[in-house]
């Protein structure tokens, strides 16, 4: 039986790379509520480039709002030392995209930590951060900021694609629904931060330096703020470039995530993943419900 399972990972996966190669199968999303006020929205990624990833489709898709006040700030990931510039900007209309490289392996939180360091957030509506290995549609950042902005959320992720990989069934987009309420973001692949709880979740916690366990803390620091987080189900991605935990030792990100939990009020992973309310595109459907 886990063979048949890992056989059936193994296609999915090709599969989905396959499908993330021709992004022209892929209709624009819809902007059901445009954003309000062309919020300042600062793009945070890291990218590896020593494998494959889809830095460039991102780059160019984030750059393509109308809706919003973009800057990107990527760090690229390379430990052979290719000779490339250390830093490269880029400017496009009114958008910053400024390209750093670091030329050591370094946790995810920690090269996240240092950027915002160098940077000043407080200019900024919306702080999105982004791994490498996701394929949005066309007008995702417009359609994603405006669901976020309308529905008040806080903390926010896309959901992922049927196709896509996921260890978590909870996060997989439902086509029924536009959006719902939980109390469950995931660290990844891709998350929105409002400004009205940056001061509660930044820094980035290095206990737990790739960020496992973020995300059964974060409901108990959103609830205390009084605020709401959820899942954008009409804006999903895809996700399913790369295995998900290929590039680390997941067997020492899990120690270290309860040891770093074991010090933190914190949810459950059951207690997480609960719908708090329904954005259903079908009227019968608004009940709260939970599908897990």
């Amino acid at each position: 039986m886990n063979y048949l399972n890992e056989i059936k990972c193994y296609l999915k996966i090709k599969i989905s790379q396959i499908l993330m190669r021709y992004p022209t199968h892929h209709k624009p999303l819809k902007i059901q509520h445009a954003p309000k006020n062309k919020p300042k929205v600062l793009i945070l990624g890291i990218y590896l480039e020593y494998r494959e990833n889809t830095f460039n489709h991102l780059i160019s898709a984030f750059n393509q709002s109308t809706a919003c006040a973009v800057d990107q700030i990527w760090v690229s990931l390379n430990p052979k030392n290719s000779l490339k510039d250390n830093q490269a900007e880029y400017k496009n209309h009114a958008n910053l995209i400024l390209v750093k490289q670091i030329f050591e392996l370094k946790p995810k939180f920690t090269i996240l930590n240092e950027i915002l360091e160098e940077v000043d957030i407080s200019k900024y509506d919306y702080l999105v951060f982004t791994d490498d290995d996701i394929f949005v549609d066309d007008n995702f950042l417009d359609a994603f900021i405006g669901w976020q902005q309308h529905l008040n959320f806080c903390l926010a992720q896309p959901a992922r694609t049927r196709t896509s990989t996921a260890d978590n069934t909870f996060v997989v987009s439902r086509p029924w629904l536009n959006a719902r309420e939980t109390h469950f973001v995931e660290i990844g692949p891709l998350f929105s931060m409002h400004k009205s709880i940056v001061n509660e979740l930044l820094p980035f916690d290095l206990e737990s330096p790739m960020g496992w366990g973020y995300d059964l803390v974060w409901p108990i620091k959103v609830s205390a703020s009084e605020k709401t987080m959820g899942t954008i189900d009409a804006t999903p991605v895809q996700h399913s470039l790369r295995p998900q935990g290929a590039a680390y030792s997941t067997a020492k990100e899990s120690v270290l995530m309860n040891e770093y939990l074991s010090t933190k009020q914190h949810l459950n992973f059951r207690e997480a993943c609960t719908i708090v309310k329904n954005y259903s595109k079908i009227s019968f459907l608004k009940k709260s419900f939970n599908l897990f």
